[in-house]
């Protein structure tokens, strides 16, 4: 989302670890009634994704995957909420 959450971001950037190089981009298609509710704005509706990660890009025993809302017009991304790591075995 837009830092104003007046719409959703264009695509979603994956990063691992502290490393800020993307490992997949995905577009904001998917629909988050649950967003529309929260933040009462019906434009809000297609702020979902969904990504597929290419295991190459994990290793180690230990990754942080991060997702960062983009702004193609101005070239920003903003770390998203959520930051998931995951064990490796």
């Amino acid at each position: 989302m837009y830092p104003d959450y007046s719409k959703p971001a264009d695509l979603v950037i994956i990063t691992v670890n502290e490393d800020t190089t993307p490992i997949a981009a995905v577009p904001v298609t998917l629909e988050r009634p649950d967003i529309v509710k929260g933040f009462k704005k019906a434009a809000l509706e297609k702020s979902g994704w969904s990504a597929n990660i290419d295991p190459s890009f994990l290793s180690g025993d230990k990754v942080t995957i991060k997702a960062w809302a983009y702004n193609p017009n101005t070239k920003e991304a903003i770390l998203l909420y959520n930051v998931h790591e995951i064990v490796l075995k």
